[in-house]
Formats: structure tokens, C-alpha cells, sequence
């Protein structure tokens, strides 16, 4: 009894509490904690360029960029709100890391979404979106942020080194966690360095595009040059030239370089090394690490050294092989780096005192390290292309017989020459060989209908 009256008195007293809250404050306050989880909310969830530079274990680095490389500023950003944006600012810093020296950036904030209809000087909108949708990515996910002019942000960077880039977003009053609304990461600048090639045609390509037609010759030009952002001395740089396809050896050629044992006559394809540079003499050796006394010189010896940024080339010739063609047939002369020597710093642990190495667990050596792949591989190959077509043919013109080359007429008894006139009407450009000769079948026709004898000749 007493446990059920203490029951009815608890009800009593939570139905007193609730006649006194309105069921309309309630309902106002569910939508004010509702708006203001769901309501403005924009993020800055990362950058397509630039990347962040990481530094693996092996001293590696990824997402770098060389000295001299244009780079925009494309920001992923989202609205993961529930209402339209439409006000909002992005600054953009860069300085070398450690310093507040500004190499980089917005001068003012760039008006990625706001309600100004007014230009700049150069014609671009003061706003780049007038609105930015509840749940939509801006610009698709890649946003270019834009300099004070409207123009795309760009950053060219002229110094080696390490930079901090900070990008901030300013929404106003239209965000509820401010947290998310900065990036600050490491950009690593490198200088680069390069080899490229260049094959082109003499004649018959005057677009460049690598392709020609004909039986030929076709003569061509390989050059090559070293380059970089920083003058730097490879050595001893092989470069393979090929000739492949339906091609003729004894009527091809290629200047000054050695050919290799694929040259033999009827082989398919034919390989040439070329190299670059003249004998210098250069340092191919130098422990750093030895405490001898006196300390070591570097060793020294011969390399072919090509000259930073000057063009070498060399001159070619290649022609089709039509006799063993018929139809559509093709030739190529292709060219590839093979390898270069380069001179670098080598740091090798060995493991602690007592490796043999002046008890050094590190030993750093200047040495050469052989190489096959330079920083900007696309122009490490080139390749040029000849395309002809071939046909066969002879016909008889005139058949002819006895002394006198009658072309008809009454025979006497007896042996009589039979002739014939063959021509030949395969062009002359195809410079094909035929060795031959003509067979033929001669009838004698008797008195009376269907009476004949038959003779080959």
C-alpha cells in the first residue's frame, strides 16, 4: 500500500512539472540545437596543388617541386552544412620555413563567394560565386584561388629550400567550428636536372610530328643537351639510336658513333651508341670520412663531359627495304638515354666501429653512381616514324612471231621465233630487283572446226 501511494505521488508531481513548460518552448528550443549543429559549417578539407612534401626513411622526397615550376593554388573545400554560403574569403601565405619573409600569396583576401557584382581593374568579378550550396564541393573540388586582380594565384619558386604555406578561410558569421578552416604544411623546392633528346626528320615533316612516307632515303638529326635549373657535369652520357621496321643496312647510315653486333646484315633492327661530351679531366673519387695524415686527394681521371646547355648533334639515314615488302610497310629510328655517370655525395653505414673503415660507422665518399633516369623522364626517348606501300607489277604488251615480228598472219612449216614484249610498271622509287623470265603456250590450228595443237614455249 504504502509503495503504491509513493508511485501515484511521483506521477502527480511529473504531470505538475510539465503543465507548466509550454509545448511551444519546447519545440523552439529542438530547433535552435538542431540549427546550430546543421546550419553553417564550410571546411577546408585539403589542396590538389600543392601537395605537402614527406620525407621517407630513405631521405626520399614526395610531392616536391623544382625550381622554375609554375604552381596554382586548388583548395578542396566543402560545405557540409545545411545552408547556403554566401560569404567567403581565402588568404594564401608562402615564406621560406622559419622566416615571415611573404615569397608568395594573396595581397588581399580573394572573394571565392560574396555578393559584389563590381569588377577589377582587368575585367575579372571582385567575387568568384555569388553563393555556395549546401553540400557541394566549391568548384567541383578544385578551387583556383585568385590574386588581387582575379587572375589564378601562382607561385614560381627561384630558390632551393624548404617553405611553409598557410591557407586560411574567412566565412564571416557563416560557420560553426572554426576549427577546420586552416591548412599550414611544407613545400620542398629542388633543383632539376636534365638530359633530353630530339629526333626530327630533314625533310617531309614539317608539322613535327615524327612521321614521314616513303621509300626514301629519309635523312634525320638526333640532338641532345644537358639542362637544369643549376649547371651541373654528368659524364660519360651513352645514348642508343635503333633502326627497326623494312629497312635496307647497306643503305642506311648514322655519323660518327659505334655500331653494335645487332648490325649484321639481314637483322631486323640495327643499334648505334652515340656519346656525349669531350675527355676532361674530372674527380671520380674522394673519401671525406678518412682522418689520414696527410688527407687523401681525390682520384682523378678522363670522363667525355658534355657542356652545360649546348646542343650536340648527329645526322642519320635511313631507307626502306622494298624487296621484301608487299602492301603497307613501315620503317623507325627510335633514340633513348642508356646511361650516364653522375658525381654525388654517398653516405654507406657499415655498422659501427671496427667495419675497416677508419672505425667509422658512416663513411661519406664522393663517387660516381651509374644512372638511366634523370628528373623529367618524358624527354629522355624520342622516336620517328616512316611509312610506305609497295606493289608489284609486270605485263605483256606485244606478242609478236617470226623474222620479221608479225603480229598475225599465215606460218610456213617449219621453226618459227615466237616474241614477246614484257614491261615492267612497279615504280621506279621502289629501286626492287626481279629476276625472272616469261613462259607461254602457243596454238596451230588445223583445217576443220576444233582442230588445234598446243605447244609450250
Amino acid at each position: 500500500m504504502k509503495r503504491t501511494m509513493s508511485l501515484m505521488m511521483a506521477m502527480l508531481m511529473l504531470t505538475s512539472l510539465l503543465a507548466s513548460v509550454s509545448v511551444f518552448e519546447l519545440e523552439d528550443e529542438w530547433n535552435e540545437e538542431a540549427g546550430g549543429r546543421a546550419g553553417y559549417e564550410v571546411e577546408l578539407l585539403g589542396t590538389m596543388e600543392p601537395r605537402p612534401s614527406v620525407t621517407d626513411i630513405s631521405g626520399g622526397v614526395r610531392n616536391a617541386v623544382d625550381v622554375g615550376d609554375t604552381i596554382n593554388f586548388l583548395l578542396v573545400i566543402l560545405n557540409s552544412g545545411s545552408n547556403p554560403i554566401t560569404e567567403l574569403y581565402v588568404s594564401v601565405d608562402v615564406s621560406p620555413t622559419g622566416t615571415s619573409t611573404t615569397v608568395a600569396g594573396t595581397d588581399t583576401p580573394d572573394g571565392a563567394v560574396c555578393d559584389d557584382s563590381s569588377n577589377f581593374s582587368s575585367g575579372n568579378p571582385v567575387c568568384a560565386s555569388t553563393s555556395f550550396a549546401a553540400g557541394d564541393y566549391l568548384a567541383y573540388g578544385s578551387y583556383a584561388v585568385r590574386n588581387s586582380i582575379g587572375d589564378p594565384l601562382v607561385w614560381i619558386p627561384s630558390v632551393v629550400g624548404e617553405y611553409t604555406v598557410t591557407i586560411s578561410l574567412d566565412p564571416g558569421d557563416q560557420d560553426t567550428d572554426l576549427t577546420n578552416n586552416d591548412l599550414v604544411f611544407k613545400v620542398i623546392v629542388r633543383d632539376w636536372y636534365d638530359i633530353s633528346l630530339d629526333l626530327t626528320w630533314d625533310m617531309g615533316d614539317d608539322d613535327d610530328t615524327g612521321e614521314n612516307t616513303g621509300i626514301g632515303p629519309h635523312d634525320f638529326t638526333l640532338s641532345a643537351v644537358v639542362d637544369g635549373s643549376a649547371e651541373w657535369q654528368p659524364r660519360n652520357v651513352d645514348l642508343e639510336i635503333t633502326f627497326g621496321g623494312t629497312f635496307e643496312m647497306s643503305d642506311s647510315s648514322f655519323e660518327n658513333v659505334l655500331a653494335s653486333d645487332q648490325c649484321a646484315a639481314g637483322a631486323s633492327t640495327c643499334s648505334y651508341i652515340a656519346r656525349m661530351g669531350t675527355p676532361t679531366s674530372v674527380e671520380v673519387y674522394h673519401n671525406l670520412s678518412s682522418q689520414a695524415e696527410p688527407p687523401p686527394t681525390p682520384t682523378m681521371a678522363d670522363r667525355d663531359v658534355p657542356a652545360f646547355q649546348t646542343a650536340e648533334t648527329w645526322s642519320g639515314r635511313i631507307e626502306a627495304n622494298a624487296s621484301v615488302c608487299a602492301g603497307a610497310c613501315g620503317m623507325y629510328v627510335s633514340a633513348i638515354i642508356l646511361n650516364y655517370l653522375s658525381y654525388e655525395l654517398v653516405s654507406t653505414d657499415y655498422g659501427g666501429p671496427g667495419g675497416g673503415h677508419e672505425n667509422e660507422s658512416v663513411v661519406n665518399e664522393m663517387m660516381e653512381v651509374n644512372n638511366s633516369l634523370d628528373d623529367r623522364n618524358a624527354n629522355n626517348e624520342d622516336l620517328l616514324n616512316a611509312f610506305f606501300g609497295v606493289y608489284h607489277d609486270m605485263g605483256v604488251t606485244e606478242v609478236t612471231v617470226g623474222a620479221v615480228h608479225s603480229q598475225g598472219g599465215r606460218l610456213d612449216a617449219g621453226h618459227t621465233g615466237l616474241y614477246a614484249n614484257i614491261r615492267l610498271c612497279t615504280p621506279h622509287d621502289q629501286n626492287t630487283q626481279y629476276d625472272g623470265g616469261a613462259t607461254g603456250e602457243s596454238r596451230a590450228r588445223r583445217e576443220g572446226p576444233g582442230k588445234h595443237t598446243t605447244a609450250t614455249v
